[in-house]
């Protein structure tokens, strides 16, 4: 059973997920305290999403108990929850209308909204315009999200997640279709957020291995859809390990800053 008594960020116990008899995740247990940054790491078809979408309330386990942010599905609001939960994703990224200004997309995330419909305060321009200096970006305040570059966009949409205030952070592959400079420049922004609000969880969802910055001591192998293993960072990237994870032959390579980089063989 879930422990009622240690304060945690997620606690998935036992979490089976089934789709039309098909068994996508099986037996998944994993807790993440507060304090702790998490990578989860898999290929494609791991089960990456489908984690994602139960954290985050969008599909429930066919078996097990979820908890977040001290939230029992099934008996908690699941609205509310969401609240909580700043999420990056490329569905989002796509439906954000590409006629807003930088200003007014960060603003929206206030209101969970892909559009800004609600009247906005002076106080709310103040906390956007605040995440603008903070990280950098005040230049891009009056841009048109249709001008922007795919690592600019996933830059608003960082700020506009933490917008809510969130508990916990959720990175869905967030340098997807990201050139090589503009994936640095955002590992840095997210290595930078974990300076400025030590109080956001980030987990980090990703299928490379050279994008798990050191902020990251925490790592969660995923594969078919079961825990291969999860642990300390050192632990999880060893070589022998990451070969066993991988089940063929692959070359690993120190990259900067003590990444891994991992390359079929």
């Amino acid at each position: 059973m879930i422990s009622t008594t240690e304060k945690t960020i997620i606690e998935l116990d036992n979490v089976c997920f089934n789709r039309q008899d098909k068994a996508i995740l099986k037996n998944i247990q994993w807790t993440i305290n507060q304090g702790q940054h998490w990578a989860l790491l898999g290929l494609n078809g791991s089960g990456k999403s489908s984690i994602i979408n139960i954290l985050t309330g969008y599909h429930f386990p066919s078996s097990g108990q979820v908890k977040v942010l001290d939230q029992l599905f099934g008996v908690s609001s699941i609205p509310d929850l969401q609240k909580r939960i700043g999420i990056v994703s490329a569905r989002i990224n796509q439906e954000i209308p590409s006629h807003l200004s930088v200003l007014d997309t960060i603003i929206s995330g206030k209101f969970a909204s892909l559009g800004l419909y609600q009247n906005v305060t002076d106080s709310l321009i103040q906390e956007a315009e605040d995440l603008l200096d903070t990280f950098n970006f005040a230049a891009f305040r009056n841009r048109r999200m249709a001008t922007l570059s795919q690592g600019e966009r996933q830059t608003v949409l960082i700020l506009r997640a933490l917008m809510t205030q969130p508990e916990l952070l959720i990175l869905d592959e967030p340098t997807s279709g990201l050139d090589l400079f503009a994936r640095e420049s955002l590992l840095a922004m997210l290595d930078k957020l974990a300076k400025e609000k030590p109080e956001v969880t980030q987990l980090m969802v990703t299928h490379h291995t050279e994008e798990i910055i050191p902020l990251y001591q925490k790592i969660c192998l995923l594969k078919d859809g079961e825990i291969f293993a999860k642990g300390d960072r050192p632990l999880m990237l060893d070589p022998d390990r990451l070969h066993d994870f991988y089940g063929q032959p692959v070359l690993l390579r120190t990259f900067k800053k003590g990444r891994i980089l991992v390359m079929p063989k």
